[in-house]
């Protein structure tokens, strides 16, 4: 019963974060929402999202080589990393 307990009351911190609207994306802002991304990630889940992850990085990457936009804040790429993009 103990274990039971246990696993009800560990929970993983909210994907999204107060403020994350007005971040704007830098090395270190993304790093640190990849970081929070994947602690917030169930562990059955987290191989997909570490790959979307990594996807998205080379799409930024080509994207920006080729003169197009990115993302405007880091909830804004969250968003598109959960698939929940409007």
């Amino acid at each position: 019963m103990a274990t039971q307990a246990k696993f009800y009351n560990d929970r993983r911190p909210s994907p999204m974060r107060e403020g994350d609207s007005g971040v704007p994306l830098d090395k270190a802002a993304v790093t640190a929402a990849n970081d929070h991304i994947l602690e917030s990630t169930p562990a059955y889940r987290r191989a997909e999202v570490d790959r979307k992850i990594k996807t998205t990085a080379v799409q930024r990457f080509r994207a920006r080589t080729n003169g197009q936009g990115d993302f405007e804040s880091i909830q804004e790429y969250k968003n598109f990393i959960y698939g929940t993009q409007e």
